[in-house]
């Protein structure tokens, strides 16, 4: 027969396990949603010609050519109409998409596991493991975070798209 005890920690621990694969598989969602926009967007900047486009972020964007990390390095970098670099005009933004990048590495990389004293990722740090705590607090934090950052990517790309429609009636 099995104690109370040993049914609590076994049921704390059936309930980390849950929590894991709900943050892992709800954060993998937002980052190709962001990963898609950020291809969106990077197209519609350096691209004019909707088939290669097209052919651009499927064959460059797409592709293993750049990480996700490289591909916010881009965004940042991209001039907006004032003349300043999109890192400069919203900083809030890049770190907003790096530290959502972070947490997924995190997710990805580390090694997961589910404990009576709650649900931990275990990476290396500096050559030694670390615990980094799972909870619904951090999922909450990292859902207000992708919200607003979606939110405002979606708003560049809108401006992108409305800029370029702009120049194409022009010519």
């Amino acid at each position: 027969m099995v104690s109370p005890q040993t049914k609590d920690k076994l049921r704390k621990m059936r309930e980390g396990d849950a929590l894991i694969r709900k943050v892992r598989g709800e954060v993998l969602e937002w980052l190709l949603a962001i990963d898609e926009l950020l291809n969106a967007i990077i197209a519609e900047y350096f691209v004019e010609n909707e088939y290669r486009k097209q052919l651009f972020r499927y064959e460059v964007l797409t592709r293993d050519f750049f990480a996700t990390r490289q591909k916010i390095g881009i965004l940042a970098d991209i001039e907006i109409p004032e003349g300043v670099s999109i890192r400069k005009h919203d900083r809030t933004l890049i770190r907003r998409l790096e530290r959502l990048n972070s947490f997924r590495n995190l997710l990805v990389h580390g090694f997961p596991i589910a404990l009576p004293e709650g649900a931990r990722v275990w990476i290396h740090r500096r050559g030694q493991l670390k615990p980094i705590q799972i909870n619904e607090r951090i999922f909450e934090e990292m859902e207000t975070l992708y919200e607003s950052a979606f939110q405002s990517l979606s708003e560049l790309y809108q401006r992108l798209i409305s800029r370029t429609d702009r120049g194409r009636k022009r010519t």
